[in-house]
C-alpha cells in the first residue's frame, strides 16, 4: 500500500517538474517575441509608457501592457505608444498565437492594414482606434470568428460596413465611430443577439433605417447621431428591454414618436434632437433613471402635461428647444430635486410666470435656464432669481414679460457668483442692470431690444473675460467718456440700431485686437472711415451700413480681404473708386456697398474672392462694362449691380466661367445693351443657399410701414431683373429652360419677336413684367397655365389676338395689357368679335413709362431682388402677396436672418436680424 501511493507522488511530482519546465519554455519563447517586436517597431521612447520599459532583467509577464496566462501572452495593451512603423505582414506580433486581446490604439499605423492578422484565430478583443487607418475595413477580419470586442473609431476609413460583421456571433461591442463610413449599414447587424454596445456615430454619409427588433434584444447603447440615417422610430424598440442610452441626434428621422418607447424602464440618456420627428411628446415617467432628456430642434407639438414627469427624480438635463410646444410650463419638471438644465427656447410657451417663477427659482440645483423666445408674460425679479447660487446661464429673451433690474441692491457685490452668460433681450429695461459689473466671470451679455437709454457705461470694459456684448436695437447715443481699449477676450461687439450721433475714434480697430464681428449699423455715426480698422487684423464681419460715412474707402481693407468674411459698408455717402487691390487670398463671402456715390470701375481683383456669394453694388454711379471676369467665382450666388452706369453687351466669353450658382440678378436701370445671353443663371431647381450664418449682423427693412422679418429656409429664389436697359432682339430660348424662375423683369427694353411658347417651362414663376419693349405676336395659350403666376405686366407692346382664357390670367386688371392695340378679350372690355378699341387716355403711354422707371429705380428689390410697384399702389390683395413673398425671398437668400417682435410708439413691429 505504501510503496503504492509513493508510485503516484513520485508520478504527480514528476508532471509537475514537465509542467513547470513547459512553461518556462513557454515564457522564455514569449519573451524573446516580444522583445523582437520592440526591437521592430519604430515609436518614441521618450513618450513611450511600456515598451520603453521592457527588458531581459524581468519575467515579461510582468512587463506594462502585457498579461498571460501560464507563460503564454494573451492579452498585449500597446496604446498611445506612439507606434508609427515597423508593423508589417511579417511582424513577429503575428506569431502570438494564444493573443486573445490585441489593443493598437492612438497610434500612428499609416501604412495600414496588416493581412496576417487573421492568423490571430483566437482573438476576442481588437482595438485599433484612431490609427490614422485609411481605405476600406480589410476582410482579413472576416476569419476572426471569435471576437467579441470591435473598436475601430476615428480613422479614415471611407468605405461601406462589410456585410461579414453579420458573421460576428458573439459580438457585444462594435464602435466604427467617425470612420468616413458611407453606403447603407446592415439591418442584420442590429439582430446580433449578442451586441450589447453599438457606436457608428459622426459618419455623414452612412445611411440606413432601423429594423424591427426581435424580442429580448441584448442591446444596452445605441448611438446613431451624425449620421444620415432616416425613416421612423419602430414600434418594436420596445423589444429592447435593457437599453440604457439612445443618441439619434442629427440624423433624419421622421414620423411620430411610438408610445412604445415609454416601456424602456432602463433609460438613462435619450437625445433624438435635431430629427423631424413630428406629432406629441411621449410620457417618460416609466423611465426613472432618466437623467438626460434631449428633442430639440424637432417639430413635436402639443402641451406638455405634467404628468409626463412626475418621478423622474433623477433627470438632470432637459432640452425641448426649437418645437411647437404650447401651453404652460408643466409643474412636475420644476419639482425635480436635481434638475440643472431646463431648455424650453423656441417653442409657443405661454402663461403667467409669476407662480411658476417662485418653483424655478428655488430650484437650487439649476445651472442653466433657457426659455427666450416663447410667450411667457409676468415680471422677473432679479432678486428672486439670486437664490440660484449655482447658475451659469439665464435666458429669458424675448418673450412678453419684463424684468425688473433693481430689485437687487447695488451694493451686493456677488448676486450671481457662477453667471456666465446673461440674455435678457426685449425684456423691456429701461437701463444696463448695474448688479453685472460685478459679475467677473460673465462671458456672453445681450441686452438686445430693449429700451436702454443713454451712455454705454466703463465699467463694462472692465469685465476681462467679456467675449460676447450685444447692445443693438435701444436707444443709446454716446459712450461714457472715450472709446476704450476693447478687453482682450471680446470677439463680438454689436451696437447696432443705436441712436449713436458721433465720428467713430480714430483708433478704433487699434483697440480691438482681437474682435471677430463689429457691427455699429444703423445709427446717425459721421464723419471718415479710418484706416485704424484694418488693425482689427482678426476681424471676421464688419458692417457699418447705414450711416452717415464720408470719404473713400481705406485702401487697407484690400488687404483685409484676406481675413474678412463680410463687409457692408452700404448706405453712407462713401466715394471714389473700390480698391483694386483686393488679396489673391481675399475670403469674402458677401461684399455690400450699396447706397453710396462711388464711381470708376467694377474692381477685377475681385475675382480673387473665390468664396464671394453675395455682391451688392446697386446704387452708386460705377462706370464700367459688364463684369464677365466674375463668372469665375463659383459659388455667386447673388449679384446686384441696379442703379450704375454700367454699360455695352452682358456676353461674355465661354472660356471665363459659366456663373454655376447665379440666382439673383439685379442689372436694372443701367445703359446695358445688346442681346440677353441665354447662359446667365443656374437652371438647377435644387440649388441651396450657401449658409453664413456664423456671420453675425443687424440690419433692419421696412416696407409700406411694416418692418419685415426673415426664416432659415435655404432653397434658393431665383429671380432676373435687366429692366430699363438697352436691350435688344428676342427672349433666348434658353431663359426659359430656368425652371426654379421665380420672378423675372425685361421691361423697358427694346426686345423683340415673339413671347415664346416654351414660358411654361417657367412653373414656379409668380412674377412676370415684359411691359414697354415692342414684343409682337399672340400671348402664349399656355401662359394661363402658370399656376403661381401673381403679377403679370405685359403692356405697351405690339401683342395681339385674344388674351389666352384661364381662371388665373383673367384676375389680373386690364392694366396689365394695355397699351397693345389689338389685343382682346377679358379683362379688356372690348369684344374680340367686333374689334372696336377702347379709346385710349393721349398721354398714357408716357405716364406709363414714367411711373414704371421711376418706381423700379426707387423701390426695387431689398438688397437688390426688385419689385414690382404699380400692384402694391392700386391692389390692396397684392400688397398682402408682396409682403409674404418678400420675407421668403429674402429668408432664402440670407437664411441668418429671423424675425422678431418689437414696441415702438405704441405700434408692434416685425423686425429682420441675423440669428446668433
Amino acid at each position: 500500500m505504501r510503496r503504492h501511493i509513493l508510485s503516484w507522488l513520485f508520478l504527480i511530482l514528476l508532471c509537475l517538474i514537465n509542467h513547470n519546465a513547459t512553461n518556462g519554455y513557454f515564457v522564455g519563447q514569449e519573451c524573446s517575441t516580444l522583445l523582437h517586436l520592440k526591437n521592430s517597431l519604430i515609436f518614441n521612447p521618450t513618450i513611450s509608457k511600456k515598451l520603453s520599459l521592457w527588458n531581459q532583467s524581468e519575467d515579461c509577464c510582468q512587463w506594462h501592457g502585457v498579461t498571460c496566462n501560464e507563460g503564454l501572452v494573451v492579452a498585449l495593451d500597446l496604446s498611445e505608444e506612439s507606434i508609427s512603423g515597423g508593423l508589417t505582414n511579417s511582424s513577429v506580433l503575428f506569431s502570438l498565437q494564444y493573443l486573445q486581446s490585441l489593443n493598437l490604439a492612438f497610434n500612428n499605423l499609416r501604412q495600414g492594414w496588416c493581412h496576417a492578422i487573421s492568423s490571430l484565430h483566437k482573438l476576442r478583443v481588437l482595438s485599433m482606434s484612431s490609427c490614422n487607418l485609411s481605405g476600406p475595413i480589410d476582410s482579413s477580419l472576416a476569419r476572426l470568428l471569435s471576437l467579441t470586442v470591435l473598436k475601430l473609431s476615428h480613422n479614415n476609413m471611407t468605405s461601406i460596413v462589410p456585410g461579414f460583421f453579420v458573421n460576428f456571433s458573439n459580438l457585444v461591442t462594435l464602435q466604427l465611430r467617425s470612420c468616413g463610413l458611407n453606403g447603407s449599414f446592415p439591418k442584420d447587424i442590429f439582430q446580433i443577439p449578442t451586441l450589447k454596445i453599438l457606436d457608428i456615430s459622426d459618419n455623414k454619409d452612412l445611411g440606413g433605417s432601423l429594423p424591427n427588433f426581435q424580442p429580448h434584444g441584448s442591446l444596452l447603447e445605441m448611438n446613431l447621431s451624425y449620421t444620415n440615417f432616416k425613416g421612423r422610430l419602430p414600434g418594436a424598440i420596445s423589444n429592447l428591454k435593457q437599453l440604457s442610452t439612445i443618441d439619434l441626434s442629427y440624423c433624419k428621422f421622421n414620423g411620430t414618436l411610438p408610445s412604445s418607447i415609454t416601456v424602456l424602464t432602463q433609460l438613462i440618456y435619450l437625445d433624438l434632437s435635431s430629427n423631424n420627428f413630428t406629432g406629441p411628446l411621449p410620457s417618460f415617467n416609466m423611465s426613472k433613471n432618466l437623467t438626460y432628456l434631449s428633442l430639440f430642434h424637432n417639430q413635436l407639438s402639443g402641451v406638455l402635461p405634467s404628468s409626463h414627469f412626475e418621478g423622474l427624480k433623477n433627470l438632470a438635463s432637459i432640452d425641448l428647444g426649437f418645437n411647437f410646444f404650447s401651453g404652460s410650463l408643466p409643474s412636475s419638471l420644476l419639482k425635480l430635486p436635481y434638475l440643472r438644465e431646463l431648455k424650453l427656447p423656441f417653442n409657443q410657451l405661454g402663461g403667467f410666470l409669476g407662480p411658476i417663477s417662485e418653483s424655478i427659482f428655488n430650484h437650487t440645483t439649476l445651472r442653466v435656464i433657457q426659455l427666450n423666445s416663447n410667450k411667457l408674460n409676468g415680471t422677473i425679479q432679479l432678486d428672486m432669481i439670486r437664490r440660484l447660487s449655482n447658475l451659469t446661464t439665464l435666458s429669458l429673451s424675448h418673450n412678453n414679460f419684463s424684468v425688473d433690474i433693481y430689485s437687487i441692491d447695488d451694493r451686493d457685490l456677488s448676486p450671481f457668483p457662477n453667471l456666465r452668460n446673461l440674455m435678457l433681450a426685449s425684456c423691456k429695461m429701461r437701463g444696463i442692470p448695474s448688479f453685472v459689473r460685478n459679475l467677473s466671470t460673465l462671458l456672453y451679455l445681450d441686452l438686445a431690444d430693449n429700451e436702454i437709454e443713454g451712455s454705454i457705461p466703463q465699467w463694462i470694459w472692465q469685465l476681462e473675460y467679456l467675449a460676447h456684448l450685444n447692445l443693438s436695437r435701444n436707444f443709446l447715443t454716446n459712450l461714457d467718456g472715450p472709446f476704450p481699449f476693447i478687453p482682450t477676450f471680446i470677439n463680438f461687439l454689436d451696437f447696432s440700431n443705436n441712436k449713436f450721433n458721433s465720428v467713430i475714434p480714430l483708433n478704433i480697430g487699434n483697440n480691438a485686437p482681437f474682435i471677430k464681428l463689429l457691427s455699429l449699423s444703423n445709427n446717425n455715426f459721421r464723419g471718415h472711415i479710418h484706416e485704424s480698422f484694418c488693425n482689427a487684423s482678426s476681424l471676421r464681419l464688419l458692417d457699418l451700413s447705414h450711416n452717415n460715412f464720408v470719404g473713400t474707402i481705406p485702401k487697407c481693407f484690400a488687404t483685409l480681404s484676406s481675413t474678412l468674411r463680410v463687409l457692408n459698408f452700404g448706405g453712407n455717402k462713401l466715394q471714389g473708386y473700390i480698391p483694386n487691390s483686393l488679396a489673391t487670398s481675399c475670403t469674402l463671402k458677401l461684399l455690400d456697398l450699396n447706397d453710396n456715390l462711388l464711381d470708376g470701375p467694377i474692381p477685377k481683383s475681385l475675382a480673387n474672392c473665390q468664396k464671394l456669394q453675395v455682391l451688392n453694388l446697386r446704387r452708386n454711379s460705377l462706370l464700367d462694362g459688364f463684369p464677365c471676369f466674375l463668372s469665375s467665382i463659383s459659388t455667386l450666388r447673388i449679384m446686384d449691380l441696379r442703379l450704375n452706369k454700367l454699360h455695352g453687351s452682358i456676353r461674355c466669353p465661354r472660356s471665363s466661367g459659366d456663373w454655376k450658382m447665379l440666382h439673383i440678378v439685379d442689372l436694372a436701370s443701367n445703359n446695358f445693351s445688346g442681346a440677353i445671353p441665354g447662359a446667365l443663371l443656374n437652371r438647377s431647381s435644387d440649388a441651396y443657399v450657401v449658409d453664413i450664418s456664423r456671420y453675425q449682423n443687424s440690419i433692419l427693412i421696412t416696407n409700406k410701414g411694416q418692418q419685415v422679418k426673415l426664416d432659415k429656409i435655404q432653397r434658393a429664389f431665383t429671380y432676373l431683373d435687366m429692366s430699363s436697359n438697352h436691350f435688344e432682339g428676342p427672349i433666348p430660348n434658353e431663359l426659359m429652360q430656368f425652371k426654379a424662375m421665380n420672378a423675372l423683369n425685361l421691361s423697358n427694353n427694346a426686345l423683340s419677336g415673339h413671347i415664346p411658347s416654351s414660358i411654361e417651362n417657367l412653373k414656379n414663376l409668380e412674377s412676370l413684367d415684359f411691359s414697354n419693349n415692342s414684343f409682337n405676336g399672340e400671348i402664349p395659350t399656355n401662359l394661363a397655365s402658370l399656376s403661381f403666376l401673381a403679377y403679370l405686366n405685359l403692356s405697351y407692346n405690339h401683342l395681339v389676338g385674344q388674351i389666352p382664357i384661364g381662371t388665373q390670367i383673367q384676375s389680373f386688371e386690364a392694366d396689365s395689357f394695355e397699351g397693345n392695340k389689338e389685343l382682346c378679350g377679358p379683362p379688356l372690355t372690348h369684344n374680340c368679335s367686333n374689334g372696336v378699341l377702347s379709346p385710349e387716355t393721349p398721354h398714357s403711354h408716357i405716364k406709363s413709362s414714367i411711373d414704371c422707371n421711376f418706381l423700379s429705380a426707387e423701390l426695387g428689390f431689398i438688397f437688390g431682388f426688385g419689385i414690382f410697384i404699380l400692384p402694391l399702389i392700386f391692389w390692396s390683395s397684392w400688397r398682402l402677396w408682396y409682403s409674404k413673398h418678400i420675407e421668403e425671398m429674402l429668408h432664402k437668400i440670407i437664411p441668418q436672418l429671423d424675425f422678431a417682435y418689437e414696441h415702438h410708439g405704441g405700434k408692434r413691429y416685425r423686425t429682420l436680424r441675423w440669428s446668433y
